[in-house]
């Protein structure tokens, strides 16, 4: 290779770096921050992403900025619950393809804060079960909004009951000699595989247990999560087990269309919907000012 040659290919190498896209996952100044846009068939919406759950904020701005998600689906709606994206497999997936077992690699450690839940408009981040997955580490690239529903009193109070502890302190409750009759009715329950009735006398039996156990079998939330939960709606039997790590700030109503569309057996929508997300850097008074935002 002659040296006028070796000069032409250094100068394609120089371009080449200079037109590389840079990466920012931390704001140049104190006083702005960054605004996702994720762009839509059905319309925008607009979130930001929390501070105080670093890794997940960090990953999100990362992926978005290189593309990743550009062209991916949202491939899971349930109305009244979520509606979840984020599966690289998804791109160019044909009809009725089975999605949401794609990831990218690599899992993030939780990063729960109670002072995250699951509100209406929460951006949270998908995961393995916790028979595979005890640490709750979240998948590195799927994530969900929160469209959820408005509870009662009496409906939020059942929806916080820890299902997870009820059953255990259940069957070692009805080792009493006195529930013998109850007992074998659960026997039976079980050996038909009817689990929906296992459940349904745990809960009319909860306080007895609670008393006779010493034991707390609900989950507590905040007063501030109890409100939210009763005058805008939200998922709280979430709470506790996935990151949530930003929230909707505009384009809330797409997210809610999105979740009553025909769907198929693998609730995934018979259109597509895909993604194109972008991120910039705005000042907080913008945020507040135009969004509503305040941290």
């Amino acid at each position: 290779m002659n040296f006028s040659w070796k000069i032409a290919l250094l100068g394609l190498l120089v371009l080449s770096a200079c037109q590389k896209k840079e990466i920012k996952t931390a704001v140049s100044d104190p006083n702005n921050d960054f605004l996702v846009k994720i762009h839509t068939e059905l319309g925008d919406i607009y979130a930001v992403l929390y501070k105080d759950t670093p890794k997940h904020r960090e990953n999100f701005l990362k992926l978005a900025q290189e593309e990743f998600y550009d062209k991916t689906l949202f491939h899971r709606v349930i109305r009244n619950s979520i509606v979840q994206g984020g599966d690289p497999t998804s791109k160019d997936a044909h009809r009725g393809q089975k999605l949401g077992k794609g990831d990218i690699g690599y899992t993030i450690p939780a990063e729960m804060n109670p002072t995250h839940f699951h509100k209406k408009g929460a951006l949270a981040a998908a995961r393995l079960p916790d028979s595979v997955n005890p640490e709750k580490e979240s998948n590195g690239s799927q994530f969900y909004f929160v469209v959820g529903k408005k509870f009662s009193e009496q409906s939020l109070k059942k929806e916080l009951i820890d299902y997870k502890k009820l059953i255990p302190a259940f069957r070692e409750w009805l080792k009493k000699d006195e529930l013998i009759d109850l007992r074998t009715e659960v026997y039976w329950a079980d050996m038909d595989n009817d689990q929906k009735k296992v459940m349904n006398w745990a809960v009319q039996n909860k306080e007895q247990i609670e008393k006779e156990l010493n034991i707390e079998l609900d989950r507590t939330i905040s007063e501030q999560a109890k409100q939210f939960y009763l005058t805008e709606g939200g998922m709280p039997l979430l709470d506790g087990d996935y990151t949530v790590f930003g929230e909707i700030v505009k384009g809330m109503e797409v997210v809610e269309k999105m979740s009553k569309l025909r769907k198929d057996k693998y609730d995934r929508p018979i259109e597509d919907i895909s993604m194109e997300i972008t991120v910039s850097e705005i000042p907080k008074d913008k945020l507040r000012l135009e969004f509503g935002y305040v941290e």
